[in-house]
């Protein structure tokens, strides 16, 4: 009903680390083609620090790079997604704070597609409650959060990658149908 049956500190502004992935997700599935492959560069991999999910040069459909950066978290896929919006000329960041303020998501901002930059990225708990009812509303990213593992291939089919779910809440919780979580 989207009536909230607890709320505090609900309009409190705080990092929201990887549910920045969902905004990613929405503004890609919005503004590019799923079909379109978009090459790996360097710039993009390891940027946490954590272990590359993806390879220089490697080339990946946008689908594929979102399955990626939904179901492992992966900040890789989503700076991927931002440096190929980029070089078609859309600027991914500008798009997600664009759509935030269309979704009355006032207090949120976002500086990265990853959610990497928690000092000045922020939102709260009543905006993340807009995002994530609007973002379910797309078949593919509600599909992919409620995947446990998946697999994903580079475009040639080459390289082969296998996703665990971030979301340990997945199977554990019946009334859980999606989410998104990362590592911090």
């Amino acid at each position: 009903s989207g009536r909230f049956l607890f709320a505090k500190k609900i309009n409190k502004r705080l990092p929201i680390a990887s549910v920045t992935k969902l905004m990613t997700a929405v503004v890609v599935l919005e503004n590019l083609n799923l079909e379109q492959v978009f090459t790996v560069p360097a710039e993009t991999i390891n940027v946490d620090g954590n272990g590359a999910d993806l390879y220089k040069g490697e080339q990946l459909r946008v689908a594929d790079l979102i399955k990626i950066m939904l179901v492992k978290s992966s900040n890789d896929a989503a700076l991927t997604l931002a440096a190929g919006a980029q070089k078609g000329g859309l600027n991914l960041i500008e798009r997600m704070n664009e759509k935030a303020q269309s979704l009355g998501m006032y207090n949120t901002k976002f500086t990265d597609p990853a959610g990497l930059d928690d000092y000045d990225a922020f939102s709260t708990a009543a905006d993340l409650v807009k995002l994530v009812s609007y973002a379910e509303s797309y078949d593919l990213i509600s599909r992919t959060l409620q995947e446990k593992s998946a697999d994903a291939s580079s475009a040639n089919g080459g390289i082969k990658h296998h996703l665990i779910n971030t979301n340990q809440l997945l199977g554990q919780i019946p009334e859980i149908i999606i989410g998104k979580t990362g590592f911090t």
